[in-house]
């Protein structure tokens, strides 16, 4: 079975001008939002004010590969790739100034198949991933947004999920297997060293040992540190200055569910996640968890919320299972410690302000989507979250130009 089969969760994306850091949320700039549709094959295109409130853009959605299944983007923000499957290609698109985005030229780059992408921090390079071969391949990235086949493939352990570097853009890290089951994956981390050429090449020792039902890895945009949300809570890595993970410090909230994916808000020291319980009853995770991180210290659970279909937080976990939200990605607005929430089962764009005290206050009104197409409910939550440089996961975040 192709893991591809499980990607029905919308993918929303965030293109925001640079600006320093400011608590006054009234000073942030304004941006760009892309929703990618599960099914429809159609990237969403809504502009973002300065309060961080959404409205669609005209046109309010552009078509992109077929079979959609997932996406990157340069860290400058200039451009955006979608890999589909019919047939096996890579999208490549340009973000205008005022954010719209223009398909290029010839810009459909036929290529082996290619389930998750992942950009280096210097946007030089892109990455491919190859979860039925546990393979990545690696892209140049031109000046003008087009990709260059390069002549290296790196190895990885089975059933390769998911692709993050170091602050520094060195090494390369990649989560495997998801599962108790061998037959799942390894459930390890496989680490790289980045060579100027753009190919991998293994560190020593290969790999680490990660936690069941790990699917992201994501990192600290200063610091030397990597996350990993898994089973087991929140696992804090610290990058050695050879490049291996070393240290790690682990949390594990007094509840059964297991963490997803996360967005991480360096300024407040919080690291948002899903979650979803253990006993495989939910398709999506319908819980949200802050985590408050110390780099290097104790890892600390704060407040655990379970949305309900409007996104209205409630404290704990609910019981009304039936009328949660499921949340499919997340993204973060580092300027205004906004978290956005895309809802799988309505199509609604929830909003979530981060407090210094590991708590989240939701924000009104959320946003419809349009997006006209329900996806199917997998029978497991099975989705790898890319998470590159430090604020990237299923939802991505780049700067405006």
């Amino acid at each position: 079975m192709k893991l591809h089969k499980y990607f029905f969760a919308p993918i929303v994306l965030l293109a925001f001008a640079l600006l320093q850091t400011s608590r006054t949320v009234v000073a942030a700039p304004s941006g760009f939002v892309y929703l990618l549709g599960g099914d429809d094959d159609k990237v969403y295109q809504f502009s973002q004010d300065i309060v961080g409130q959404l409205s669609r853009m005209k046109p309010a959605s552009v078509d992109a590969g077929k079979g959609m299944m997932s996406a990157a983007l340069t860290p400058t923000g200039a451009f955006l790739y979608t890999t589909g499957d019919l047939p096996n290609a890579i999208s490549e698109f340009r973000i205008d100034a005022n954010g719209h985005l223009d398909p290029l030229p010839g810009g459909t780059f036929e290529t082996p198949l290619a389930e998750i992408l992942s950009v280096s921090p210097n946007g030089k390079y892109l990455y491919s991933i190859d979860t039925n071969a546990d393979q990545i391949f690696a892209f140049q990235i031109g000046v003008d947004g087009h990709l260059k086949r390069l002549p290296y493939v790196a190895s990885t352990e089975k059933l390769p999920l998911n692709m993050t570097f170091d602050s520094a853009g060195h090494f390369a890290y990649v989560i495997c297997g998801c599962g108790s089951n061998p037959e799942s994956g390894s459930n390890t981390i496989d680490q790289f060293r980045v060579n100027k050429n753009g190919s991998l090449s293994p560190l020593r020792p290969w790999i680490v040992d990660a936690g069941y039902w790990g699917r992201q890895l994501f990192a600290s945009t200063t610091k030397p540190y990597i996350y990993l949300p898994d089973r087991d809570g929140l696992t804090e890595y610290r990058v050695s200055v050879t490049g291996q993970l070393v240290d790690p410090i682990s949390t594990r909230p007094a509840t059964s569910f297991s963490q997803v994916f996360g967005v991480f808000d360096e300024e407040l020291g919080c690291v948002v996640s899903t979650a979803t319980q253990e006993d495989g009853t939910t398709a999506f995770p319908d819980e949200l968890v802050v985590t408050k991180v110390a780099n290097g210290k104790a890892l600390e659970v704060g407040q655990m919320y379970m949305p309900d279909d409007t996104g209205t937080l409630e404290e704990g976990l609910g019981s009304e299972r039936g009328k949660n939200a499921a949340l499919a990605s997340l993204v973060l607005d580092l300027r205004k410690h906004i978290v956005y929430a895309i809802d799988a089962q309505s199509f609604k764009i929830f909003r979530y302000r981060v407090n210094p005290d590991a708590t989240l206050t939701q924000l009104l009104p959320s946003v419809i989507t349009d997006h006209d197409s329900q996806p199917p409910n997998p029978p497991h939550f099975y989705l790898p979250y890319a998470y590159p440089n430090g604020w990237r996961n299923y939802l991505l975040f780049v700067p405006k130009k």
